[in-house]
């Protein structure tokens, strides 16, 4: 009866802890240490405040001494790990996850993060190790394997990573990000058909991602550049165009497209579209200037603009970039002046 003060503001504590109300949670805690110094909860409460606010290097003396007061807490010694990371310390904070590795409530989160500090300090095979670990245990669980395999993308660990993105769409088939992620693996690594059906997928799941359309068509691009796969294309490029007009990539693609099966006009406003999002984009002012000398229709050719563009491009580059410069000569030559054309062809 005589605490019961203090037993309030160590209430109020929790209560503004779990809303992120800290201000409030320091007074409320200081309130209670003010009357009760060698309080271990209190203690711990107030590190976990300065942990919650950032204050890192002010939380680790307040962490030692919670530990002081009451050893192998849990929260407080995970606590202690994150703090020391954040300071730079990887040597302290590997070793605070090794003791809060079999204190963990909840395993595997101890884990993973002393595979984060492992790889951060660059001991990767160790590292690799307690990833496996953490693997085992969350064989169930798509977002801890998702943390997990971002976290080994991270630091290079690629293969070891895919089976466990794999497993993602397996136990959660729509989590259209992992299956994003898969499918730029696989067709960086040249794996063109398992990337196709992860954006096909997509397509089916959401038909409404612009992202999903602009990634299959480019797929089915890297596959074959016929004009049965140049058309398939240009579909799912106009529809990422039209479900999001403010991606560039989806415009330049389906110009790229439109100019490759002789649909020349739909190609250059594709390319003027795509300049208006960015407009200081080198290979696309010198597509944009190839594109107007050399249009087949006359009322499509513009030299004097081509030029233009073209110098633009060079300009950007710093004119050390021999392609465009090579277009610049021509947009000249096309104009008329033949001898800035042979200049800058000699250039």
């Amino acid at each position: 009866k005589d605490l019961i003060e203090l037993h309030v503001a160590h209430q109020r504590t929790f209560l503004a802890m779990a809303d992120g109300r800290w201000g409030e949670a320091e007074a409320a805690c200081l309130e209670v240490l003010e009357g009760l110094p060698e309080f271990y909860e209190a203690v711990g409460n107030l590190a976990k405040i300065r942990v919650g606010q950032r204050r890192w290097a002010e939380s680790l003396p307040l962490l030692e001494r919670a530990l002081e007061l009451k050893p192998d807490q849990y929260e407080i010694v995970h606590d202690q790990g994150l703090a020391l990371t954040e300071i730079g310390d990887l040597e302290g904070a590997v070793e605070a996850f090794r003791r809060a590795v079999p204190l963990d409530p909840a395993p595997p989160t101890a884990e993973l993060n002393l595979t984060r500090a492992l790889f951060n300090q660059g001991a990767i095979e160790e590292g690799l190790a307690h990833a496996n670990k953490v693997a085992q245990q969350t064989t169930q669980n798509p977002d801890m394997l998702r943390v997990l395999a971002d976290l080994l993308l991270d630091h290079g660990q690629v293969a070891e990573a895919v089976p466990l993105l794999e497993s993602v769409v397996v136990l959660a088939p729509e989590d259209l990000e992992t299956r994003n992620t898969l499918g730029l693996i696989m067709a960086s690594s040249g794996n063109l058909d398992a990337a196709r059906r992860q954006y096909e997928a997509m397509v089916e799941i959401d038909p409404d991602s612009a992202d999903a359309h602009l990634n299959l068509g480019m797929i089915i691009l890297q596959q074959r550049q016929d004009e049965t796969s140049l058309r398939a294309a240009a579909v799912h490029f106009s529809r990422a165009a039209q479900l999001d007009p403010s991606l560039p990539a989806a415009h330049l693609n389906l110009a790229f497209a439109n100019i490759r099966l002789g649909r020349t006009g739909e190609g250059i406003a594709g390319l003027r579209r795509t300049l208006d999002l960015v407009p200081d984009q080198p290979d696309v002012l010198d597509q944009l200037a190839w594109s107007l000398m050399t249009a087949a229709e006359p009322s499509l050719r513009n030299p004097i603009e081509a030029t233009d563009l073209a110098e633009r491009a060079c300009e950007i580059t710093g004119y050390q970039e021999p392609s465009f410069l090579a277009t610049l000569a021509a947009a000249h030559a096309a104009s008329g002046d033949s001898s800035r054309a042979a200049a800058v062809a000699a250039r």
